[in-house]
């Protein structure tokens, strides 16, 4: 591969959140929470339409929203859900290996 594209390839990466925001885990952490931080604000936002009325139907008003943006981009949104549990299952992975 030309080392041109391997920047590339980076770049994208980068981008799309593959490469982590700090490489000091504890920095990362603290990213993690202020991006966390940021979709509570989303769910209370959806929460206090009319048709919601709840945080959960807050979340699930903002993951049909996520599939209808999968369908108009043609993307697979179980695809992207089974990556986004794997992407959870990995960050928590790590979160408690360090608690112990």
């Amino acid at each position: 591969m030309k080392e041109s594209q391997r920047l590339s390839n980076s770049v994208i990466e980068a981008r799309a959140g593959v490469i982590p925001e700090s490489d000091h885990i504890a920095d990362e952490i603290s990213a993690r929470i202020r991006r966390t931080e940021r979709v509570i604000r989303t769910v209370n936002s959806y929460t206090k339409l009319k048709p919601c009325g709840s945080r959960e139907r807050g979340v699930a008003a903002i993951l049909a929203d996520l599939r209808h943006y999968c369908d108009e981009n043609g993307m697979g949104f179980p695809d992207v859900d089974r990556e986004g549990d794997e992407l959870y299952r990995e960050e928590k992975s790590v979160e408690e290996s360090l608690i112990w």
